[in-house]
């Protein structure tokens, strides 16, 4: 079927819609981008494979498309240019066809592409990849991507380096979501979701050496976790999305000897929905204001914090 992308506006405690396009195809993820102080983009990701990216201020016609994958894109996310880290505006897709894939929408090629071919060639994966991430973009010249698979593979692959940089094996599910705690900040921590009650924190300070990776897994209440956000502007609060309908406000615990492991605390736990939350998103400009989207078609603006 077709696909439709709104911008909404809240005005007077309404949601109303000022602009709309409609799509080819059902869409599956999204991203924004600020090229410029006056060029906002969103990139979406359809089930046949496609990337679009719009410019927000005119949707009649994408700024960029590209039949970027072979099956759905399942995962978007975007760093760079203006007002987000260092370097140039990149995009990262993920797929279902198990490819993830970097794009620089001044060109309709991949800017690079990891895949299984042979043994003998890079391979992140030739699984079902669920979610992918940014991070370490701290400079021009750093950045690092993450992404996890249906097989409970969590790979972060180093731009610069062109290597991948640390793996992990979540046995008990895929991974749902995967995002860095401060995504344009020297490497950090990575928060990753599964299709289990757990949420896995991968403290990556020390990495490359897995030993030295601390990796803590904790049980949910919600059958499945998921997504994560952290609060853009105190990224030591973090929301965790489950298919309960309830969204997870969690701080990090973080002991003063350093060779004890960071933990999460639960904060809160707010009900706002019957049906599994599938999107969610901070507002960078207003502390605690977040939209979210559900499987009851309800689009919700929800304050925390």
């Amino acid at each position: 079927g077709s696909g439709i992308l709104q911008i909404l506006q809240l005005k007077a405690g309404e949601l109303q819609a000022i602009a709309e396009v409609s799509t080819d195809a059902g869409l599956r993820c999204g991203a924004l981008s600020e090229l410029s102080i006056d060029d906002c983009n969103v990139t979406v990701g359809d089930l046949k494979g496609s990337l679009f990216s719009y410019n927000l201020a005119r949707l009649d016609l994408p700024s960029w498309s590209v039949n970027g994958h072979e099956d759905v894109v399942n995962s978007i996310d975007s760093v760079g240019g203006f007002n987000s880290g260092f370097g140039p505006a990149e995009l990262v897709s993920g797929s279902r066809d198990g490819t993830v894939k970097v794009w620089d929408t001044r060109i309709d090629q991949a800017v690079l592409c990891l895949e299984t071919k042979s043994p003998s060639e890079l391979s992140l994966g030739s699984f079902d990849c669920w979610s992918v991430a940014f991070g370490n973009s701290f400079s021009d010249k750093e950045r690092c991507i993450a992404a996890g698979f249906d097989n409970g593979d969590v790979k972060v692959f180093d731009l610069r380096k062109n290597s991948v940089l640390w793996e992990f094996n979540c046995e008990r599910a895929g991974i749902s979501g995967l995002e860095f705690k401060k995504k344009t900040e020297e490497m950090d921590i990575l928060v990753a979701t599964s299709c289990v009650s757990d949420v896995i924190l991968c403290d990556l300070k020390e990495v490359p050496s897995e030993n030295e990776t601390k990796i803590v897994t904790l049980p949910h209440e919600s059958m499945m976790t998921w997504s994560s956000h952290h609060l853009p502007q105190d990224p030591e609060y973090v929301v965790v999305t489950g298919v309960d309908g309830k969204l997870n406000l969690l701080t990090y615990d973080s002991p003063a000897d350093t060779a004890s492991e960071i933990t999460f605390d639960i904060l809160d736990v707010t009900n706002v929905s019957a049906k599994a939350i599938t999107s969610f998103d901070w507002n960078k400009n207003r502390f605690g204001f977040s939209v979210l989207s559900c499987l009851d078609n309800c689009i919700k603006v929800v304050v925390l914090c």
